[in-house]
């Protein structure tokens, strides 16, 4: 009989889950030309379940960038309704609430979105700046701003550090938008730190940066090019068709029906259970989120629940001591709104 320890065997499941193939995964897009709603979606794919949980982050908590070296530190100066892989992280290491954040909007109205992206390579960290790791990311910035233009003078204020789950790092590049339709996609290209800044800046995939996906958009037919519509389920051929599709979305002034219609779209991008990429992997998509920024709704389905539920962000208390509280996405008996579903959890839990 053979004995691994056990560090050395979660390393090598880590190594396994977490390789390249991660950069798979994930799509999203954002509807800000309607006229009328501006609305952005996402889907979270990975090789299997990471146990999302929905959390609802109050004002007034004290956190830190997770960093070992010059840490940032800041209290929370917007209440926000988070999507996180915080409870999975715990059984990992020695991780908190404060970490795994990939979705979500804040009660101003700015929505951000963590997608994995292997070609990052984070900047030379500057002794002068506080630093945090990229699995607080996604809580950084909507901790702290109301606008895209408002994040993105706060990124020059800080270093990136990519957080570790065993020996693998979580390289990611962020997706931005605010209630006025403005948007932003920001990377880590070579050590430097790329943004993509405005209201046509509406698809985000994975490899390649989004430079290379726009340069490739151009090979098909409706972009410029000759191509036929893709179908598989790689990174490039989602950006197309999410592209594409949302094209034709019809207005409506209905958060619902619009919710309706962004996920429709979003469908087109899912990875179907047992769908294999080019490489062999299989990573299906675990949920999908529709995020109404003009009214502060968001709406939340995970792929094996029949249900749609959502979150209003303008009837949540996001006092100082109204406390951190979570909500299990995947109970099959939730429907509808679902803010008073919540229960309470201690930060440090």
């Amino acid at each position: 009989m053979i004995f691994i320890k056990r560090n050395l065997l979660v390393s090598i499941i880590l190594l396994v889950l977490f390789g390249q193939d991660a950069a798979n995964a994930c799509s999203r897009l954002l509807w800000n030309n309607n006229g009328s709603l501006v609305m952005s979606a996402r889907t979270f794919d990975w090789s299997y379940s990471l146990e999302s949980m929905l959390y609802i982050n109050p004002r007034g908590l004290t956190m830190n960038g997770g960093t070992t070296e010059n840490p940032a530190e800041w209290t929370v100066k917007y209440g926000s309704v988070t999507t996180a892989i915080s409870s999975w992280l715990q059984k990992q290491g020695p991780f908190t609430l404060a970490d795994g954040a990939t979705d979500g909007i804040n009660e101003k109205g700015l929505a951000a979105h963590a997608l994995f992206l292997q070609n990052t390579v984070f900047e030379k960290l500057e002794p002068s700046k506080p630093a945090l790791t990229s699995l607080r990311w996604i809580r950084y910035l909507l901790d702290n701003f109301a606008t895209v233009e408002e994040a993105l003078a706060g990124m020059n204020t800080v270093d990136i550090v990519p957080g570790k789950i065993g020996n693998n790092l979580m390289r990611f590049h962020v997706a931005l938008e605010d209630k006025s339709g403005d948007t932003a996609i920001i990377e880590f290209i070579g050590g430097k730190q790329v943004i993509y800044h405005g209201h046509d800046v509406r698809v985000m995939t994975n490899n390649p940066p989004y430079d290379a996906q726009i340069k490739n958009l151009e090979k098909y037919k409706s972009f410029g090019g000759q191509k036929p519509l893709p179908g598989n389920v790689e990174s490039t051929d989602r950006f197309v068709r999410l592209s594409y599709f949302s094209k034709f979305l019809p207005a409506t002034n209905n958060p619902d029906t619009a919710s309706s219609y962004l996920l429709s779209t979003m469908r087109t991008a899912a990875s179907p259970y047992g769908a294999p990429y080019a490489s062999g992997g299989v990573y299906p998509t675990w949920w999908t989120s529709v995020i109404d920024l003009t009214n502060g709704l968001y709406y939340f389905n995970w792929t094996e629940t029949p249900n749609l539920i959502k979150v209003a962000l303008p009837a949540l208390d996001f006092s100082e001591n109204s406390g951190t509280r979570v909500l299990d996405p995947r109970r099959p008996d939730l429907f509808g709104t679902v803010n008073n579903q919540f229960l309470p959890v201690s930060l440090n839990d």
